[in-house]
């Protein structure tokens, strides 16, 4: 387990060469079979105070259920090509996310929080 910050932090050199890669495969794969004019997803963001409310929400309730070893996990999704949530932008549909998830780490595993939610509804680009 890393726990210093710049043990994860990458250069501007290395971000480029993951989007260069991500682009050329599986983005490449990913828009061949989409409409030209409606690329998916290729970014998602969050606002700063929105991410760290939910830091701050995983944090209060693993140190209710004991737990001392918290990830957060980062997982993809895609939004159905129908209704999802009222929640969701109607351009959104059929484009895929990302969502945050506190989970348990402990034993090297990770196991979904109990009781908690996940964290999305992030600016999704494309659509802009």
């Amino acid at each position: 387990m890393m726990g210093n910050l710049n043990d994860h932090l990458l250069t501007d050199e290395e971000e480029q060469q993951l989007v260069s890669t991500y682009k050329e495969g599986n983005y490449a794969l990913i828009n061949a079979n989409r409409p030209e004019n409606s690329p998916d997803t290729l970014e998602c963001s969050f606002e700063l105070d929105i991410v760290q409310q939910f830091l701050d929400y995983v944090k209060s309730h693993a140190e209710a259920q004991g737990i001392t070893n918290v990830r957060i996990t980062v997982c993809f999704g895609q939004y159905p090509g129908g209704y999802f949530s009222p929640r969701m932008k109607p351009g959104n549909a059929g484009h895929q996310t990302v969502f945050l998830r506190g989970d348990d780490g402990t034993n090297g595993s990770c196991t979904p929080i109990d009781g908690l939610s996940a964290l999305d509804y992030s600016n999704i680009c494309p659509p802009y």
